[in-house]
């Protein structure tokens, strides 16, 4: 597990799938679509960021398609950065 000082929350995509059908191809998949993104996971770690806890941030391998075991360990900071072009985009309708 890596550490962060300064906490970068990159948009954490959903897992594509555990065992893809034969002949998936994962190059034509939108990643800057809204339905790529698990926001409940980001939220998750943004919550626990806030509330000066640390967090787990997922990591996401493009190369094989799929969420890393291995995590980065993110200290609460007053300062935290969200990257990503949906970053602003919010699902949840109040």
């Amino acid at each position: 597990v890596q550490t962060c000082a300064l906490p970068i929350l990159n948009l954490i995509p959903h897992e594509l799938m555990s065992s893809p059908p034969k002949g998936t191809d994962f190059a034509q998949y939108n990643f800057d679509h809204p339905d790529a993104i698990d926001f409940d996971a980001c939220y998750e770690v943004l919550k626990q960021l806030v509330l000066r806890q640390e967090a787990e941030m997922p990591q996401y391998s493009f190369k094989e398609h799929r969420r890393l075991e291995e995590t980065v360990k993110a200290v609460p900071t007053d300062l935290i950065l969200i990257e990503g072009i949906l970053a602003f985009h919010d699902p949840v309708t109040p």
